[in-house]
């Protein structure tokens, strides 16, 4: 099965097609949809425009299931992309720059890299490290848990201590 979080798993035959969107920075979206068989699918989309930073989303048919990353488009090149729980939360993080239209193609993949904790993409707080980053007031990855995330970090410090 797939873990969602913590509190949920999906049976990966559930996943049957997801509807895959990309765009970025100066580009009309583009999107399909894509067969899933066995938790994978495979998409191609031709004549993205060329750009860094590209957002590939990724929105099962299992509800609640959204998947990001980025990815460098280059002219004359293919351009391959895994888009899984491990790249959701940067991918989170320029989904939210680039709805509120900051120019993502200047923005370095590493600098917000350095925002990110080290705990599943659902407990990040993508919003809020894109806010920072526009207000140049970036914190470190501690800074960045969600509030479920918090409070969840805050029950089992409780129950450690009661035990």
């Amino acid at each position: 099965s797939l873990v969602v979080n913590d509190n949920r798993a999906i049976a990966i035959d559930e996943l049957t097609e997801a509807f895959v969107t990309v765009t970025g920075y100066g580009m009309e979206e583009l999107s399909q949809t894509v067969s899933i068989s066995g938790g994978k699918g495979t998409f191609v989309f031709d004549k993205v425009p060329a750009g860094k930073n590209r957002i590939v989303t990724v929105k099962s048919n299992v509800d609640g299931i959204v998947m990001r990353n980025i990815v460098d488009v280059e002219l004359a090149k293919v351009n391959s992309v895994t888009v899984n729980w491990d790249s959701t939360a940067l991918g989170n993080v320029f989904y939210y720059l680039n709805k509120d239209k900051v120019d993502i193609t200047k923005v370095d993949a590493a600098t917000i890299k350095t925002a990110i904790p080290n705990v599943h993409a659902c407990y990040v707080d993508a919003e809020k490290i894109a806010k920072e980053y526009k207000l140049a007031t970036l914190k470190e990855k501690v800074d960045q848990l969600n509030r479920q995330a918090k409070l969840e970090a805050k029950e089992k410090a409780l129950i450690i201590r009661e035990a």
